[in-house]
C-alpha cells in the first residue's frame, strides 16, 4: 500500500495539469474546439463574412458597367462574377445569358 500512494498521488497530480494545460486557449476561447467556418452560399455579399477582400480582375459589372464592388458576387458555371450592387447581382442570376455577353472574355472571373 505504502508503494501504490505515491504513484497515486504523482499520476492525479499529472493529471490536474495536464487538464488545466488544456483550458488555456487564446483570449475570448471558451475552451472548446473552434467551431466549424460557416460556408456562405454562392451569390451571397461577403462583406459581413470578416474575411478581406478578394480583389478580382473583373472591373466592371456585367449588367450596368460600373466598377464592381468585390464583396458583392455570384457563382456562375463558368466563374465567380462580382457586380456593383446587390440588384444587378439579382438581375444577373434571373438571366446570365442576358448580361454574361458584357464581360470580357480575357478577364478570368
Amino acid at each position: 500500500m505504502k508503494r501504490l500512494l505515491p504513484g497515486l498521488l504523482i499520476a492525479a497530480v499529472l493529471g490536474l495539469f495536464l487538464v488545466s494545460c488544456d483550458k488555456g486557449g487564446e483570449v475570448g476561447d471558451a475552451g472548446g474546439p473552434p467551431p466549424p467556418p460557416s460556408a456562405m452560399p454562392a451569390g451571397q455579399i461577403a462583406a459581413d463574412s470578416g474575411v478581406s477582400a478578394y480583389q478580382p480582375r473583373q472591373i466592371k459589372d456585367p449588367v450596368d458597367l460600373k466598377p464592381i464592388d468585390p464583396s458583392i458576387y455570384w457563382d456562375h458555371p463558368s466563374g465567380r462574377v462580382y457586380f456593383s450592387s446587390a440588384e444587378n447581382r439579382d438581375a444577373f442570376s434571373e438571366d446570365p445569358d442576358k448580361y454574361i455577353k458584357n464581360l470580357d472574355p480575357g478577364v478570368q472571373q
